[in-house]
């Protein structure tokens, strides 16, 4: 990593080396990490080349130069799995979606797809003309051509 790429609260891998102040065996917040089953460290401070990383976001720490470093990348997976795990992540979702509850209203019945309403009302010409003819009455010719209108426009429509 380059010493102006690295900002104050970034995460690092945990560093395989350690080029300032001592031996990557004896570093407190490498051990303190690994104890935590934690495989990042926390850049929380700079100074002249010397970057200090700690395990946690806290002051304090142990220096590292930045060719020690590589950056760390986020499994999104996991990182999503731990959020859904997080109890009060779960209990801010929860009140979001009692409130949502609570302020929810249904709205008003609208009206029925003119392509159904349309095959609903050749269904009712059809029944009309069959009951019509039973009783040897004699059908409406404005039955008759809506019904052809209706078929015709539904076939148009490709239903």
């Amino acid at each position: 990593m380059k010493i102006e790429d690295i900002k104050i609260g970034m995460k690092v891998k945990i560093p395989k080396t350690k080029s300032v102040e001592g031996n990557i065996l004896y570093s407190v917040v490498v051990n303190a990490a690994k104890a935590k089953n934690q495989d990042f460290l926390f850049i929380t401070g700079k100074v002249k080349q010397r970057l200090l990383l700690n395990s946690s976001n806290d002051v304090g720490g142990d220096y590292f130069l930045a060719k020690d470093l590589e950056p760390y990348e986020e499994d999104i997976a996991k990182v999503i799995e731990d959020m859904t795990n997080d109890p009060v992540i779960k209990e801010m979702w929860y009140r979001e979606y009692k409130d949502s509850q609570e302020n929810y209203t249904q709205p008003p019945i609208g009206l029925t797809p003119k392509v159904i309403h349309n095959i609903n009302r050749v269904n009712e010409i059809k029944a009309a003309i069959t009951r019509y003819a039973e009783v040897d009455k004699e059908i409406p010719i404005k039955w008759i051509e809506e019904y052809n209108e209706l078929t015709k426009s539904l076939k148009d429509s490709k239903l």
